[in-house]
């Protein structure tokens, strides 16, 4: 199998983390030959570069210019071996789709976290996309409901490594509550920030603070709705790259993303780092997570009922200890392993699909 990476922009963890386990496909899959075809500066540009891949590089808005260099490489690599292209942004998905118009044998294959990722022009036939991998069964319904992939979406969930995250080691007697998220629209920031107030009526609360580690553009807003609610002494917002290390300060993990969004990592972050997690009841976390189990979830868009479970959580030792331990057994289900062996099952499937009969 000839297997083409291609990614041209965009960045997020998620994507990031997706990309760099693909390579050890190679390990596990003596026939299987990885390519990438990439922006300058790109995560797979990195990634090429770190891990071997061979790799043909392009400047930002030199995509067209793709056409020729691929051309070159399939006359290079004569035989009847399918290509599969597998796009993980909207300018390399265009491309791919272009290319795939061409006598030449190819299966397109586009990782998305939504359908909003999908973005073509009308030149483009959406009937040669194969293969829609999505990380949750709910971003599936909503492909479907796009007619891509012949209604077929295939779920890969996400994965995270054992160790990433350090246990916490805090002794006192604080309860720190931790965010993990990009500070964006959807992820349910202002619904936090107003059930804080609603915890001083709390009896017996301890002592709190909420930390945040996250970039983006509600990060202003954030502060001044704070300041409007009189809990901004009670807020402290770091960078994205300090999520380990308030994880590791943190006695419970809060992902208050907004119904759709999809926040499985944060939470997968959480149980890694042997926290408690609060979320909300996102139908992709209800995926993932069991009510009482390994996780607390509490309404969408109700900042009441958010503030009665944070206030549970944080005056129930016993609770956190439970729902932590149960969050840890959970990680064995989302590994490396289970991620790229869902992947080869898609190539191998579109790659056995294009053979002549």
């Amino acid at each position: 199998m000839r297997i083409m990476l291609m990614e041209f922009g965009g960045s997020d963890r998620e994507k990031e983390r997706r990309l760099a386990a693909l390579p050890d496909l190679r390990e596990s899959c003596p026939d299987l030959e990885l390519y990438a075809l990439c922006a300058e500066g790109t995560t797979l540009d990195r990634l090429a570069e770190s891990r071997g891949l061979p790799c043909m590089r392009m400047g930002l808005g030199g995509i067209s210019k793709a056409l020729g260099k691929l051309r070159l490489a399939w006359k290079l690599r004569a035989g009847e071996e399918p290509w599969i292209l597998h796009a993980f942004d909207p300018e390399a998905l265009g491309l791919a789709l272009r290319l795939a118009d061409r006598k030449t044998p190819l299966q397109v294959v586009y990782s998305a976290p939504r359908p909003e990722f999908v973005q073509l022009s009308p030149k483009e036939n959406p009937a040669l996309l194969k293969a829609v991998i999505v990380p949750s069964k709910y971003a599936a319904e909503r492909f479907a409901d796009l007619g891509l992939a012949g209604n077929r979406p295939r779920v890969i969930r996400d994965f995270l490594e054992q160790g990433v995250c350090r246990p916490c080691r805090r002794k006192d007697k604080r309860i720190i509550f931790v965010c993990s998220d990009s500070l964006e629209p959807g992820k349910g920031y202002e619904q936090l920030l107003r059930a804080l107030p609603l915890l001083y009526q709390v009896k017996r609360m301890p002592a709190w603070e909420l930390r945040i580690a996250g970039g983006g553009s509600l990060f202003e807003p954030i502060i001044e709705l704070a300041k409007d609610l009189g809990v901004d002494g009670r807020l402290a917002i770091f960078g994205a790259n300090h999520g380990a290390d308030i994880l590791q300060d943190g006695d419970m993990l809060i992902v208050p993303a907004e119904t759709g969004e999809d926040s499985s990592l944060a939470i997968m972050e959480g149980w890694a780092s042997g926290l408690p997690v609060l979320c909300s009841d996102s139908p992709p976390h209800l995926e993932i997570v069991q009510d009482g189990v390994n996780a607390l979830c509490f309404k969408d868009s109700d900042h009441i009922h958010l503030a009665g479970k944070i206030g549970a959580l944080a005056r129930g030792k016993k609770l956190r200890q439970g729902l932590a331990k149960a969050g840890q057994k959970s990680l064995a289900s989302h590994t490396r392993e289970g991620f790229l062996q869902a992947h080869l099952e898609v190539y191998r499937s579109l790659s056995d699909a294009c053979r002549p009969r």
